[in-house]
């Protein structure tokens, strides 16, 4: 679809994030697959009722498996809905979390599918090696940022790492996401007849602290039986950039 959708008619859209169309994929191919390289955390915001999405998807399944270090979260948005298929894993919180990416942007409009990168960088994603584009984007966003925060885990305890001395106020959130292969049978709508795999469909976000600047500690919940997986990020307020991952 690559469709807009119009949700800020109030203010003035700055211009997209544009990324050169001959730009060399070598930075990122570089920095990923390292042991030592930190986690990147890809968001996917899709839809069942958006027939763009399936090559995107097929984009990032295809360079996933290949970089460890690339960690991939599924978000289903709802606004599609009214196209003639409600998506089965629909949810309006996931709405909320990429119009925040737009807001902090300044953009009057939100489109699937959306790849986000550390929450600096995004794109479309469905030709081939533009997922590879926005990856290297965000690191250099990143690296202009100056953001050095390290995070692991001891015990129950998430431990973080202050190297550059970061300003302001983070989120410290648990992102819990079902790791299945999940097909879905799409009966009516643009994807009318198609059968779309999911992946690392995101469940549940839990704010578990805050954090500001220095060295901290922070507690975590008792993991659950529930086939879940788990990872928290360190995010700069809503729709910022993620500052560091770890799966837990």
């Amino acid at each position: 679809m690559v469709a807009l959708r119009n949700f800020f008619s109030h203010k003035t859209a700055s211009p997209l994030t544009v990324f050169a169309s001959g730009e060399s994929n070598q930075d990122a191919l570089t920095v990923m697959g390292r042991d030592d390289e930190p986690l990147t955390i890809i968001e996917l915001f899709q839809s069942q009722g958006c027939s763009s999405c399936p090559p995107t998807e097929t984009n990032l399944q295809t360079l996933l498996p290949q970089n460890p270090n690339l960690l991939l979260l599924t978000y289903d948005v709802t606004y599609w809905d009214h196209l003639g298929w409600t998506d089965t894993f629909g949810n309006t919180l996931w709405d909320h979390r990429q119009r925040a990416y737009s807001s902090k942007w300044e953009r009057r409009s939100v489109f699937t599918p959306q790849v986000v990168v550390d929450g600096v960088a995004d794109g479309v994603g469905n030709r081939e090696n533009e997922v590879l584009e926005i990856v290297a984007r965000a690191k250099r966003e990143r690296f202009g940022l100056g953001t050095r925060v390290g995070i692991f885990v001891e015990g129950r305890e998430l431990v973080i790492r202050d190297e550059a001395g970061e300003a302001g106020m983070y989120d410290v959130l648990l992102v819990m996401f079902d790791p299945r292969e999940q097909s879905v049978e799409i009966k009516r709508g643009e994807n009318r007849g198609r059968t779309l795999a999911h992946w690392n469909l995101v469940k549940e976000i839990i704010k578990i602290g805050e954090w500001r600047g220095g060295n901290a500690r922070v507690g975590l919940p008792e993991s659950l039986e529930d086939g879940l997986e788990r990872v928290v990020i360190l995010q700069a307020g809503v729709g910022g950039v993620i500052s560091a991952a770890h799966r837990v």
